[in-house]
C-alpha cells in the first residue's frame, strides 16, 4: 500500500465513521423528541437524555 492508497483508505474510514455518528444523534432527536442539545459538552448531553 503506497501513501496515497493509505491516505485514501484512511478518509474513506473517517467519513463512514462521521455518517454513523450523524445517523446516530438523528436516530436520537427522532426517538427521545429532542430539537436542539442544550450544550456541547458530554454532561449537557447526559443531563437531557437522562
Amino acid at each position: 500500500m503506497n501513501l496515497y492508497e493509505f491516505f485514501n483508505h484512511k478518509s474513506y474510514y473517517l467519513y463512514k465513521k462521521r455518517w454513523e455518528v450523524e445517523l446516530f444523534f438523528k436516530w436520537m432527536k427522532q426517538h427521545l423528541k429532542i430539537k436542539s442539545f442544550w450544550g456541547n459538552s458530554i454532561n449537557a448531553v447526559k443531563v437531557q437524555v437522562y
